[in-house]
């Protein structure tokens, strides 16, 4: 089952780390509510130029995920979202499920996609709308045991791996770039990087071990779960999410 904190990602599970230590120290990470960088109409498909080396783009650009923009209202994501994965208009409504998170006050339209990129595998994608624009401000993608239960450690290094070949190829500078830094137990920051206006694209792995389970004797199992996700996330303003937040001063 996917939780509410894979679509916040690292950042959203360390926020509810902080407001669970209270006055014992708060604010360690940065957060990420809603968020989007620019990806072309393909994702990595195992190369760039036509001897398989990577081609730069150019400076990078933070605009959205394929056909989805940020700034487009919800009718228009739905209709970039048909476009995108060939979804008929008949099935898109039955396509897409509606989360709420109740603390930002955000809106998230969720579909899964099977093989985004070659050996993707399910793919869980979240179009985020801000709190008070209404418009796309974030968007994440989601990869992982929540969503294929057989999914192996492997599995994830190989997307990882193509995913950072894909983004070593997308114009970052160098000082916009930050890569492989523990945020949180379990959790890495595989790769940061923003754009000239701020715009950002987040890759976060997580592995966190599960209770173990039992066997026909009640004991524990000699190999023990673990979740694993990795979450590929683009930010359209990661400094001041469109989110809620009680006014400063009010208490």
């Amino acid at each position: 089952m996917v939780m509410i904190e894979d679509w916040l990602g690292a950042e959203g599970s360390e926020r509810k780390r902080r407001m669970r230590l209270g006055l014992a120290g708060f604010f360690g990470l940065m957060l990420v509510i809603v968020g989007s960088i620019y990806l072309p109409e393909r994702l990595p498909q195992g190369g760039g130029g036509a001897d398989g080396t990577q081609v730069s783009r150019g400076p990078a650009q933070v605009d959205g995920f394929r056909s989805a923009t940020f700034g487009m209202n919800e009718g228009a994501v739905r209709a970039a979202i048909a476009t995108d994965f060939n979804i008929k208009p008949a099935a898109l409504a039955s396509s897409i499920k509606i989360v709420e998170n109740k603390v930002e006050r955000t809106r998230i339209l969720v579909v899964r996609v099977p093989d985004l990129f070659q050996g993707a595998g399910m793919t869980e994608i979240g179009y985020v709308f801000g709190y008070q624009s209404k418009a796309l401000i974030q968007v994440n993608l989601l990869w992982g045991t929540p969503l294929s239960p057989k999914v192996t450690a492997d599995d994830l290094a190989i997307v990882t791996a193509n995913l950072m070949r894909y983004f070593a190829s997308e114009g970052f500078e160098s000082d916009h770039v930050r890569s492989n830094v523990r945020i949180a137990k379990g959790a890495v920051l595989v790769f940061q990087g923003s754009d000239a206006k701020g715009r950002m694209v987040q890759l976060v792995r997580r592995v966190e071990p599960l209770p173990a389970a039992k066997d026909a004797s009640g004991k524990d199992t000699a190999e023990p779960a673990k979740r694993m996700t990795l979450r590929l996330a683009y930010i359209a303003n990661p400094q001041a999410p469109d989110t809620f937040k009680i006014a400063k001063g009010a208490f």
